[in-house]
């Protein structure tokens, strides 16, 4: 069952659904949820998410996308359960080093962010099965993202990447 208002959240609900609620600041009170699954945003005017989000234990899914997020805690690391992470369309400069400890993800979606560079610890992501870098300004790719060897999805268009290295022959999964 979802809940679409935070005053409409109780102790067996599962996920959270705030992609059409305003918001200015992170609603701390959501942390009293621990065990939530899923929380969606949408186009929140928050730039941060507070250190604690490591409370969330459980969650599985977490929409930031289109956010006015600048930074990314590296307590979001701690969400060892997280297996899809939405930051598309934030402002987030960089992934934390951390990123390696989220060892159940399977979908990053860091699309239109500002993102730079891709920190080598992303090849530790070792189910990661989707990664989306539409539109990021990055211009390599890291060594260790061979590693990704369940990598099924992966979009590097409109990014700063003129050539693919001949070692993307080794991501056996991928498909597109």
């Amino acid at each position: 069952e979802v809940a679409y208002n935070i005053k409409d959240l109780d102790k067996d609900k599962q996920a959270l659904d705030l992609r059409s609620t305003k918001l200015d600041s992170f609603p701390t009170e959501i942390l009293n949820f621990p065990k939530l699954k899923v929380l969606l945003f949408g186009k929140v005017s928050f730039n941060s998410l507070p250190p604690q989000i490591r409370q969330l234990q459980k969650l599985e899914v977490l929409y930031l996308n289109d956010a006015s997020l600048t930074n990314l805690p590296n307590t979001i690391c701690q969400l060892k359960q997280l297996k899809v992470l939405n930051l598309s369309g934030t402002k987030i400069t960089d992934l934390p080093y951390e990123i390696s400890q989220l060892e159940n993800l399977i979908d990053l979606d860091i699309s239109s962010t500002k993102i730079q560079k891709l920190p080598p610890e992303i090849g530790q992501l070792k189910k990661l099965n989707r990664l989306d870098c539409y539109g990021i300004p990055i211009k390599a790719i890291p060594s260790t993202f061979w590693q990704l060897s369940h990598l099924e999805t992966l979009d590097l268009s409109e990014t700063l990447i003129e050539q693919l290295p001949p070692q993307i022959g080794q991501l056996e999964q991928l498909r597109t």
